[in-house]
C-alpha cells in the first residue's frame, strides 16, 4: 500500500491549494476547485483504484452485495473498507463543496463523544434532542467566527427577555393593570413574536 499511501500524500498537496483567493467570487472559487480535482486529484483517485480493485482480488470477496475478507493479513481491513465505501470516497471530485476527508466532522463531534460517558442519563429521545440542539448551536456560532457561544447566548438572552418585558409592562398600563403583578402569566411566546430574531443568528452576529 506504499503507492496508495504517496498518491493520498498528493492528493491532500493539491487539496491545500483549494483555499479561497482575494476578490474571487464563489462560482469561481468552486470552478478552481474542480479544475484542480479534475487535473490533478482524479488521476491519482484513478491510480488508488487500480491498485485496490487489484488487491481486492486476492483478499477479499463479494458476499450479499457487501465485499468481505477472504484472507486477512496487514491490508485486508482496508481493502474491504475501499470496496464497500468506493462510490462515496470519490463524490468529492464532482461536489467542490465536500471536502476530501471528514475531519471537519470528526473535530466537530468529538465533544460528543467525550461526553458520552457523562450523558447516560440522557435515556429519552428528548434528552439527547436536547443535547444534539445545544451542541448544534455551539457548534454553528463557532464556525461562524463566534469564540465565546455562551457570552452571544447570554447578550441574546438579556434582549429577547427586555424586548418582551418592556412590551409586557407597557401593555399592562395600556389596559390600566399593573404591571407588577401576574408577570409569570405573560404569555412570553406571543411577546417574543415582533422580535428582530434575525440579528441574533451567528452569522449575522458576527457582523454587528
Amino acid at each position: 500500500l506504499l503507492l496508495v499511501h504517496q498518491a493520498l500524500g498528493s492528493i491532500y498537496r493539491y487539496e491545500a491549494d483549494n483555499t479561497p483567493q482575494e476578490n474571487e467570487t464563489q462560482e469561481q472559487y468552486h470552478t478552481r476547485i474542480l479544475n484542480n480535482r479534475l487535473n490533478n486529484v482524479k488521476p491519482l483517485m484513478d491510480h488508488i483504484n487500480t491498485i485496490m480493485m487489484h488487491l481486492a482480488e486476492e483478499v477479499t470477496e463479494l458476499r450479499g452485495g457487501k465485499y468481505i475478507a477472504k484472507k486477512k493479513n496487514s491490508y485486508s481491513a482496508a481493502v474491504v473498507y475501499y470496496m464497500n465505501q468506493k462510490e462515496a470516497l470519490r463524490y468529492f471530485l464532482t461536489d467542490p463543496r465536500v471536502p476530501c476527508d471528514t475531519n471537519i466532522v470528526e473535530r466537530t463531534i468529538r465533544p460528543l463523544t467525550i461526553l458520552r460517558k457523562n450523558s447516560n442519563f440522557a435515556q429519552s429521545i428528548e434528552g439527547v434532542q436536547s443535547l444534539c440542539d445545544i451542541f448544534t448551536v455551539f457548534e454553528t456560532a463557532k464556525v461562524n467566527g463566534i469564540e465565546d457561544p455562551c457570552e452571544w447566548l447570554r447578550r441574546f438572552g438579556v434582549a429577547l427577555f427586555k424586548h418582551c418585558y418592556e412590551k409586557g409592562w407597557t401593555r399592562a398600563l395600556y389596559d390600566g393593570k399593573d404591571p407588577s403583578k401576574k408577570i409569570m402569566q405573560w404569555d412570553f411566546t406571543e411577546l417574543a413574536q415582533d422580535f428582530d430574531f434575525s440579528v441574533w443568528l451567528p452569522w449575522n452576529y458576527k457582523k454587528r
